[in-house]
């Protein structure tokens, strides 16, 4: 219900509900509700006699977050919905032994129609007349638009797919409001349900958020227009890269781009962010992107790296701290996140704390290539992606090892260690 309906508590504590609501409701005179659950301003209420409808989990979003409780929820196979509130948006995601079934939003962009004309599956003209058509004849939405011949049923079942996947990913960018989980509730009857992993829809909304801030500073708007580079003529491009050059013209906007390439909002911008790091497209107002590294800078910064985690080992051991340091920083790794341990697969380092550049680099390309971009033919394809991969798992050994250093020397001799080191982490920093 995306329409907010104010109530008034009156003598006695009395809440009078309208007549909207209890149509919503289903409800009458005399008809008895429960109470299931009471929390910071929110009430829910659940017809009496309902079996099976409890809360068994609620928070605060600001503390709580959502990806551990959609982890929860798949790792104990839960059924039930869970709820997410915020400034007056809500969504619905339903799970079915753990996995995502269905998902619903009372805010606008995530209606089907909104949806299917923002990824060009329906015109402007296909969508007016559609909805013009439930409003006349009450058939629901996609039996209208399979009916007038605008969609396949397979272009129809892509679409409500793709809602359901994009609602559960605007949930990982929530910051603020609370959740609820009711257990055992299900979808309505007549909607279309699936079977998604969800341990397969987090790992792709983690990659969404961490991508999409880099991908932003290049593209910050979707009504940005683009103007396409004279000098570049698009050779060497992979198949799909090629698919959203050749739909560009001058001027147009991102969104545009987005409902010609059919491919999807995120996966559009991911490739258009590619041809922009690339030089074949710029974009109109955006600041001009950082001097992409070169292979050679990337290299010469995993040097300083190791520079300083040598100074480091050495000054530990000057100071008879005689600890195993390999074996330490190979103890130190299996704790990290996952992707610090890709990063350092199969690479170690000596007893002087000494990590193969050229191992480091060959696992951090390895981990961002996509689309069938090769790295070694096309050397300046996204660089400062690398750069900052490496920089997060070498700035990981580094806090451990000086942590480590705290530990063991005097407060002077950390001082002055700090003072030894203090030009290279300033070159590290400004790099």
């Amino acid at each position: 219900m995306a329409e907010r309906v104010q109530l008034m508590i009156k003598k006695g504590g009395v809440i009078p509900l309208t007549r909207k609501l209890l149509k919503i409701l289903g409800a009458g005179d005399g008809d008895r509700f429960d109470v299931i659950f009471v929390d910071d301003g929110y009430l829910f209420l659940a017809r009496a006699g309902e079996r099976g409808i409890n809360v068994s989990l609620s928070g605060d979003l600001q503390y709580t977050n959502i990806a551990d409780v959609f982890s929860m929820l798949s790792m104990s196979q839960r059924t039930g919905v869970l709820i997410l509130l915020t400034d007056g948006k809500k969504k619905n995601i339903y799970f079915k032994n753990g996995e995502i079934i269905y998902a619903s939003s009372n805010e606008k962009e995530f209606l089907l129609g909104q949806i299917l004309y923002k990824i060009g599956f329906l015109s402007d003209e296909q969508l007016e007349e559609a909805e013009k058509s439930i409003e006349t004849s009450g058939e629901r939405f996609g039996a209208i638009l399979i009916k007038k011949g605008f969609l396949t049923p397979k272009q129809l079942w892509a679409g409500v797919k793709y809602q359901l996947e994009e609602i559960v990913y605007s949930a990982f960018e929530l910051t603020h409001g609370h959740f609820v989980f009711i257990e055992g509730a299900e979808p309505p009857q007549d909607v279309v349900k699936f079977s998604l992993n969800t341990q397969s829809l987090l790992m792709e909304g983690f990659r969404r958020l961490d991508e999409g801030n880099v991908i932003k500073q290049a593209i910050p708007s979707l009504k940005a227009r683009l103007r396409i580079n004279p000098d570049k003529t698009p050779s060497g491009l992979s198949e799909s890269l090629l698919k959203v050059y050749q739909v560009i013209e001058d001027g147009l906007l991102v969104e545009d781009v987005i409902r010609r390439t059919r491919m999807g909002e995120f996966n559009t911008l991911k490739l258009l962010h590619h041809l922009v790091n690339l030089g074949f497209v710029f974009v109109e107002g955006a600041v001009p992107p950082e001097k992409r590294p070169e292979a050679a800078d990337l290299r010469m910064m995993v040097l300083r790296y190791n520079t300083l985690f040598t100074k480091i080992i050495t000054c530990l051991r000057e100071h008879n701290v005689n600890i195993r340091f390999k074996e330490q920083i190979a103890d130190f790794l299996e704790g990290v996140t996952e992707r610090v341990r890709e990063l350092f697969r199969d690479v170690e380092c000596d007893d002087t704390g000494f990590f193969d550049p050229d191992a480091l680099l060959e696992n951090a390309q390895r981990l961002y290539i996509t689309d069938n971009v090769r790295f070694l033919d096309m050397p300046e394809f996204n660089m400062l992606l690398l750069k900052q991969h490496l920089q997060e798992g070498l700035n990981e050994i580094l806090s451990f090892l000086l942590v480590a250093a705290r530990s063991y020397l005097t407060e002077e001799d950390y001082e002055n260690l700090l003072k030894e080191t203090d030009e290279i982490r300033s070159e590290l920093e400004r790099t």
